[in-house]
């Protein structure tokens, strides 16, 4: 190494500083953003199982509501409706109970599973009895109906409330192994970065000897005349910049590629914070100010996923899903909608669900859940072929 060149031993000794740097680096980042990767898929497994059990719940409530409409009107169309959320509620469970591992929540599902079937059987003897029979007692009927949809509601929330714990805990999980991953990185960086200081001063001070030696002993030869020199370019290494990004910027929720979301809120930053988040996840989302404005947008680019707010000046969402439901499938009366609210009482669920609505979230929303739910519905939309209603 001696006998070469000063100036290429200053290169090549530049060029060890910053491959380490650059490796030391690359190392760390490339470690953090495969444990964020397994943090968030493990995450994202709470929040599908949350959201089926929200589904669940919102198919419960849903088949409340028929149950009710049906002893009250005595309309046949709400009896059918009753008995297909029955099918249906015991169809998801079903298909929930092949991935639930936990004891505690197959025990919930089953207890689900038990009132639903008592809340239906006090229906279907509610609908037995004869005409002169039904108006003699029923004042009796009703009780036992409704008693038997309170222990119904009260399942589906224990349920709900089971896996909303349990995503909490995940969240928990992942945090503290955020801050693991964390000291370990910067123990790693802590190893290999105090060295790099100590090698680049043993560097330059076998330098400065190499200099020293190749200026004691360089014989001093006088030159004639002083030969034009053509520059010539240098081989200097390029220190190229390492951009560190932010490596949660790489993890996704659910895909939503080429989902027509439309968004109806009144309140500008929220609905342009839906539609980032849309996007982000491929999907193709507009936004719309009121409910006229959303009426007009089915007519020029129908969506698939409808996502719109209750609480609007003038026309509210109640409004706006009935309109929408009285147009035709071909003008998009059946299309998937999802409401945001920030009321939490079973009225206001009933009538939520009752007025069109397929399912509804609580104000503000976790994103991750509303991006899985509006998964759930465009996955059901194109399995299950829409029924025309009488």
């Amino acid at each position: 190494m001696f006998n070469w060149s000063f100036q290429r031993k200053l290169t090549i000794s530049l060029v060890l500083v910053c491959v380490l740097a650059v490796v030391t680096s690359v190392g760390a980042l490339v470690t953090y953003r495969v444990l964020i990767a397994s943090l968030s898929q493990a995450d994202g497994g709470a929040a599908a199982d949350l959201a089926d059990a929200r589904a669940i719940q919102l198919s419960g409530v849903r088949n409340i509501a028929s149950v009710h409409a049906s002893l009250l009107s005595g309309g046949s169309r709400s009896a059918r409706m009753a008995q297909a959320g029955s099918a249906q509620v015991h169809d998801q469970a079903e298909r929930l109970r092949a991935h639930i591992t936990d004891p505690t929540g197959r025990a919930l599902l089953d207890s689900v599973l038990v009132a639903e079937s008592a809340h239906q059987a006090a229906f279907l003897h509610a609908l037995a009895a004869p005409e002169g029979a039904r108006d003699a007692v029923r004042p009796s009927f009703p009780a036992a109906v409704l008693a038997q949809s309170e222990r119904l509601d009260h399942a589906l929330t224990a349920f709900a409330d089971h896996f909303e714990g349990v995503r909490l805990r995940s969240h928990a999980s992942s945090r503290s192994g955020m801050k693991r991953a964390e000291g370990v990185l910067v123990s790693l960086s802590v190893v290999t970065l105090v060295p790099l200081p100590l090698v680049c001063v043993l560097l330059l001070t076998l330098l400065d000897r190499s200099y020293r030696n190749d200026s004691k002993f360089t014989p001093r030869v006088p030159v004639p005349a002083t030969p034009r020199v053509t520059p010539r370019e240098t081989d200097v290494p390029v220190r190229r910049r390492h951009v560190a990004c932010d490596a949660l910027v790489d993890v996704r929720p659910d895909r939503l590629d080429g989902l027509r979301v439309l968004v109806v809120d009144d309140e500008s930053s929220s609905s342009e914070a839906l539609t980032v988040l849309f996007g982000s996840c491929g999907a193709n989302a507009r936004v719309a100010g009121s409910a006229g404005e959303a009426l007009a947008m089915f007519d020029s680019w129908q969506p698939d996923i409808l996502v719109s707010d209750i609480a609007m000046p003038g026309e509210d969402g109640y409004s706006l899903i009935r309109k929408i439901r009285r147009r035709g499938p071909q003008r998009g009366g059946s299309t998937p909608a999802v409401a945001l609210t920030a009321r939490a009482k079973i009225e206001d669920r009933v009538s939520i669900l009752h007025a069109g609505f397929q399912m509804y979230l609580s104000k503000p929303a976790d994103p991750t859940e509303l991006v899985a739910v509006i998964g759930r519905l465009a996955r059901e939309r194109e399995r299950v072929q829409p029924i025309s209603q009488s």
